[in-house]
């Protein structure tokens, strides 16, 4: 509960940085029902809250004692005035110095929560509490930052067009992983001797029928006749002898 209260309470300080000008350290400025009910040591106070505290009388002595040692506010009050009326002086209409207001007064808190741009603390049951930015706050911001907004547009130039967007791809059928593709095996060609080799003996082949082929033919020359009948006397010899 405490780190979301407190995580709470760091946005709200960032609002308050951001939109209306609060820097650390911040300047919380308690009136004299905060600091007599509280008795929690912050940075500022004025001269009529102190006052206001003497009215306490010698139960109330520790609690001057402890003001005292608080950075003065000059509130500019010849004469001491309620600590409420003192406060809602001190912080105005816009609240120019930035103050953060600790007090107890209900009344106090309803005329703060008129104002933009004033943050409010008080104690419940013993727990500090940073109330919320008020409606007037609110609307405050919201305008603040619409303002904003315009002045940004009206520094833009006329003459600027604006860029045409990049149109996307449509989304087709993913190609496959080239990675995941098998390469086609490439034939090596046959060795080029082999194939000359091969050429010899065909035309070799081609040679010998042919001459077959002439020797048949009747216009064949006659030493090709010749041959062909010793050829084939010598055939009937070696017939003779094996019979």
């Amino acid at each position: 509960m405490r780190q979301k209260r407190a995580k709470t309470y760091r946005k709200q300080m960032t609002m308050y940085q951001e939109t209306f000008g609060f820097h650390p350290p911040f300047q919380i400025l308690m009136d004299s029902s905060f600091c007599a009910d509280t008795l929690i040591t912050f940075s500022v106070i004025t001269q009529c809250c102190i006052s206001e505290l003497y009215k306490l009388g010698e139960p109330g002595q520790p609690i001057v004692d402890m003001a005292k040692t608080f950075e003065r506010n000059r509130c500019n009050h010849r004469e001491a005035i309620p600590a409420e009326e003192c406060i809602s002086s001190i912080i105005g209409k816009k609240n120019k110095n930035r103050y953060i207001v600790a007090t107890q007064s209900d009344e106090l808190r309803e005329k703060l929560r008129d104002i933009p741009a004033a943050p409010i603390i008080h104690v419940k049951r013993g727990v500090l509490v940073l109330e919320p930015p008020s409606v007037v706050t609110k609307e405050k911001k919201a305008e603040m930052d619409e303002s904003t907004l315009h002045a940004k547009e009206d520094e833009v130039p006329t003459d600027q067009k604006p860029q045409p967007q990049p149109q996307r791809k449509p989304r087709g059928p993913k190609q496959p992983n080239p990675l995941s593709i098998k390469k086609k095996k490439i034939k090596a060609p046959p060795p080029a001797n082999k194939s000359k080799e091969g050429d010899a003996e065909d035309a070799g082949r081609k040679r010998q029928r042919q001459d077959e082929v002439d020797e048949t033919e009747p216009g064949a020359p006659k030493h090709r006749r010749k041959r062909r009948r010793g050829k084939s006397a010598a055939e009937d010899l070696s017939d003779a002898d094996a019979a």
